[in-house]
């Protein structure tokens, strides 16, 4: 059976430092042992103690024995591999390879992933190629691969606007465009603020913990509006039960920062996420939340006419108290998996 995890370069890499210290032991083990039968002969001699002289005598053959066994077996090892199999590339595993055939390794799978996107235009197997680039050290080669990238990702963006959807007027069309499409979303993060601090302080100071999923560099944006999300998460991320890494990690958050190793489309959108001490109905979220509105508004040039409130869990029966609070604020209100089955007014 032909195997091909041994060709892997990222397997390579680790093997290499394997067969590498591996040879290390084979050669020094050998070489301490047969040291030791010698100094522990030659000092039974230096005593003069017989029996001591006796028990180094026949342990020497032993060690001598044991260190050739170290040294050798390895290599008969490889030897039957290539007798009983000659096609097998288990073997593979148990040379040590150069650091250009690593490279080279590298090169014929960022090749195969290049190849892959150009075939197929799909986003998904563009980022995977993209991610990988990484891994090619040969500056030339490298600029190449980004060169063909650089057509796929154009191709792509040009699909995509002509698949977009005939009922957006020209002017919706152009903001899609233009303005979502266009802004590259690799250097956003998650900046997580403790109660009572932070930026929105401005608008209001006795506000909740909450979190702000932006652009590293604000000037990038000072071009284009985008929608702003407004998300309250479940009971599971309270204050009490989630710090600041749980909260991070849970429900759309998790999703959104993780949007790239996913392979996932990102969300052209400015979000912001409070927590809550608990229920949602309280003065203190309602008053955080406007603050943050009125904060990326200013700071991000949201788009006002886009502002969007989600919910999800405890969350979703908090989308529709906020909402009915906060009336007249958001053009759309998503509640997911909410446990309220009357709403009243």
């Amino acid at each position: 059976m032909k195997l091909s995890l041994c060709s892997k370069p990222e397997v390579m890499e680790v093997m290499r430092i394997v067969n590498l210290s591996l040879n290390i032991i084979r050669i020094l083990a050998p070489v301490l042992l047969v040291l030791v039968s010698i100094i522990k002969l030659f000092k039974a001699v230096v005593d003069a103690s017989d029996d001591k002289l006796e028990n180094a005598k026949r342990t020497l053959p032993l060690n001598f024995l044991v260190a050739a066994m170290i040294f050798f077996i390895p290599m008969l090892i490889l030897s039957i591999i290539n007798l009983v199999s000659p096609e097998n590339d288990i073997k593979d595993c148990l040379v040590i390879k150069t650091r250009e055939e690593i490279n080279a390794a590298y090169e014929k799978e960022m090749e195969n992933l290049v190849s892959i996107a150009e075939s197929t235009g799909n986003i998904k197997d563009y980022n995977e190629a993209k991610n990988y680039i990484a891994n090619i050290k040969d500056s030339t080669k490298k600029e190449k691969f980004e060169q063909r990238l650089k057509s796929v990702k154009n191709k792509i963006d040009t699909d995509t606007e002509s698949k977009i959807d005939s009922k957006y007027s020209e002017l919706e069309k152009e903001n899609v465009l233009n303005n979502y499409g266009r802004v590259d979303y690799n250097d956003w993060s998650w900046t997580y603020y403790a109660r009572n601090s932070g930026p929105i302080n401005t608008y209001y100071n006795k506000s909740v913990p909450y979190a702000i999923w932006a652009p590293t560099d604000k000037t990038k944006l000072k071009n284009t509006s985008l929608p702003l999300i407004v998300w309250l998460h479940g009971s599971g991320e309270t204050i009490e039960r989630a710090n600041q890494s749980t909260f991070l990690n849970r429900g759309l958050l998790a999703v959104v920062s993780n949007w790239n190793s996913y392979n996932l489309a990102s969300i052209p959108a400015i979000i912001v996420a409070p927590q809550s001490p608990g229920d949602w109905r309280r003065t203190e979220n309602y008053e955080t939340i406007k603050a943050l509105i009125e904060y990326t508004k200013n700071e991000y040039n949201v788009d006002t006419s886009n502002v969007v409130l989600m919910g999800h869990s405890m969350g979703g029966n908090g989308a529709i108290y906020v909402a009915s609070a906060l009336q007249g604020v958001f053009k759309k209100v998503v509640v997911m998996s909410s446990g309220i089955t009357s709403y009243g007014d």
